[in-house]
């Protein structure tokens, strides 16, 4: 009679393939972190019709860093990916005045919604300036969000 001990390894060997493959397909997976946001509006008019074609920018205050896009026919623009920090947006179309807002606070994974921003009719030469006083509330989400430091 012989004694045999079957090491891990062994026991290992002679599993199918097709189990171990559906082991790791039904392990749980770490969800992806996230640390951008994105800030989104609507450009329109002293009368409240949608500006389509503006040129939006959104420029990281400290970084300098700038993106810019175009509105859509809808008027509506989007800046995805933003990394968390206070932005100012400017907007500039044909026959209105370039239109500033400072202060405008991303937090991680939020979605900031800027609403409405009303351009005033005159040259791109001048420019209305609008300073964010309050922090600012996403209202288009029920998501949670939280600040993550150096240590986490």
């Amino acid at each position: 009679m012989t004694n045999t001990i079957q090491t891990p390894w062994k026991t290992a060997q002679k599993m199918p393939v097709w189990l171990v493959a559906l082991a790791l397909m039904l392990a749980p997976s770490a969800p992806a972190q996230t640390t951008t946001g994105t800030i989104s509006g609507t450009v329109t008019d002293p009368s409240g019709r949608v500006v389509a074609g503006a040129r939006v920018s959104v420029t990281n205050e400290v970084a300098g860093e700038a993106r810019s896009a175009t509105s859509a026919a809808t008027g509506d623009f989007s800046f995805p990916s933003l990394l968390p920090a206070t932005y100012t947006i400017r907007i500039e179309a044909a026959g209105f005045q370039a239109f500033v807002s400072k202060g405008n606070i991303l937090t991680p994974n939020a979605r900031l919604a800027v609403g409405e921003l009303r351009l005033t009719v005159g040259s791109v030469a001048e420019t209305v300036e609008v300073e964010a006083q309050t922090a600012q509330v996403a209202t288009s989400s029920a998501e949670n969000s939280a600040l993550l430091t150096r240590d986490q």
